[in-house]
């Protein structure tokens, strides 16, 4: 079988008892796919092809991070499948990758598509769910962008809101407006307001891993005590704890929305019965939910990604 390719982070930045990308490595390993790593900055143009500097894996096992070869020079299309595994945020250089990594969508197969990650911003995909028909009103989080007056009114004046950076990530930037005291609110034209959801206190927000149009797990964050961020990255604590039967129906809808759109991996952000996001640039949790749990949905999805890699 044709290796794969890995785009990610560097590795010595990565954490492997929590690091999906290296979980997929050793699911990958143990199917006897050869796996290779690179990053952004490891990809050029040579004689009017994309090329990556690649390192192949040759161990991984947690707790330790991956143990790479000499990084060596790799056409795309020397390798079967292609992970798009880099973090946000998602700025010019995220938009370069897509372009480059998107001459070779003819040859391989790239998860999630570069396509896809240019089209669909994980903020404002639960609305086109909307916009498609595919998600009712009450499934999705109110939100407002260059609007706050309108935010304002609709919140009312002693309401509290969050407000996001259009492209933030992890939690960062994210502040919270309380009780309609909006003096000392950084808001700019990029800063998306929704009204404040009181339940991610006490009972967090839900990381649901969609895999293929379906939903394969799921655990709560919960934020540190007297905090509003839930995100693993800003302190939260992660528990399984089951979905309740009206998130599930919002879940079915999300995951028919997805799977429409050919979107092979996604993390979606419930609050209550609300989507407040749909995470596809580089989704997380697998290895949390199997930590959690015991439940190896890496494998499945690895097997799916070879089923698709034999479609080229």
């Amino acid at each position: 079988m044709k290796p794969w390719l890995i785009v990610l982070d560097p590795v010595n930045k990565l954490e492997p008892i929590l690091d999906t990308s290296f979980f997929i490595t050793e699911e990958a390993i143990k199917r006897r796919v050869p796996v290779y790593f690179t990053t952004e900055f490891d990809l050029s143009i040579e004689k009017s092809k994309v090329h990556a500097k690649a390192s192949k894996v040759l161990h991984a096992e947690v707790p330790q991070i991956p143990r790479l070869a000499a990084p060596e020079k790799k056409k795309l299309e020397d390798f079967s499948v292609i992970w798009v595994r880099k973090d946000p945020p998602f700025d010019a250089q995220y938009v370069r990758l897509c372009w480059l990594l998107g001459t070779a969508s003819s040859k391989c197969t790239i998860l999630n598509t570069p396509d896809q990650l240019l089209r669909y911003h994980e903020k404002l995909l639960p609305m086109e769910g909307l916009a498609h028909g595919f998600l009712k009103p009450a499934d999705v989080t109110t939100t407002f962008l260059n609007a706050t007056i309108e935010a304002k009114e609709s919140i009312g004046a002693k309401g509290s809101a969050i407000l996001k950076p259009l492209l933030g990530h992890g939690g960062r930037g994210v502040e919270k407006v309380q009780d309609g005291n909006w003096a000392s609110a950084k808001v700019t034209p990029d800063t998306l307001i929704q009204p404040y959801l009181a339940d991610v206190e006490t009972l967090g927000d839900y990381r649901v891993l969609v895999i293929d149009g379906k939903v394969a797990g799921y655990f709560t964050r919960l934020p540190k005590s007297g905090h509003y961020l839930s995100n693993i990255a800003q302190g939260g604590t992660p528990k399984f704890v089951e979905l309740k039967a009206s998130q599930k129906k919002v879940l079915e809808r999300v995951c028919k929305f997805l799977k429409k759109l050919d979107i092979f991996f996604a993390g979606v952000d419930l609050i209550g019965n609300k989507v407040s996001e749909i995470n596809i640039t580089s989704p997380s949790g697998v290895r949390l939910y199997f930590n959690l749990t015991g439940m190896n949905v890496c494998g499945a999805m690895v097997e799916k990604a070879i089923k698709r890699s034999k479609r080229h």
